[in-house]
């Protein structure tokens, strides 16, 4: 991700999501893809994942709270998945919050299915399910 846009990405990400990993490392780490949707020269949304040979893993997705529900995140996910075949990914993972409905059907929308369950994985308290997605 742009440095420009790395302070704006960690503000948007503290917007939308309870738990607050390093997501600045991770916007900063030279071994991902990170996408962006601006309007006006504000950072909207985001996403970011990351390949290792031919596995991928989306890390994060945000969209601001007043940009939700204009499928934001629909087109970042479906670019990104796009940047994957282009770079011969195979499979793809993400971790998403159990009780996250919305981000569920997204993901499922695009043919990600259940392969496990991480207990306690945000903020140690909250479950996560791994997902799964064959793009070959």
């Amino acid at each position: 991700m742009h440095h420009s846009l790395i302070n704006q990405a960690c503000a948007l990400y503290q917007q939308c999501f309870t738990d607050q990993k390093t997501v600045k490392a991770i916007l900063q780490s030279p071994d991902t893809i990170s996408l962006t949707t601006k309007f006006k020269d504000k950072l909207v949304g985001f996403v970011v994942g990351r390949i290792v040979l031919d596995e991928a893993e989306i890390f994060t997705l945000a969209v601001s709270p007043e940009w939700r529900r204009k499928r934001i995140a629909r087109k970042l996910i479906k670019d990104l998945l796009n940047e994957f075949t282009k770079r011969k990914v195979n499979l793809v993972f993400l971790e998403v919050v159990t009780t996250n409905q919305e981000a569920l059907r997204l993901y499922k929308s695009f043919g990600f299915y259940k392969v496990g369950t991480r207990k306690a994985y945000y903020n140690h308290s909250t479950d996560a399910h791994i997902f799964k997605k064959d793009l070959t």
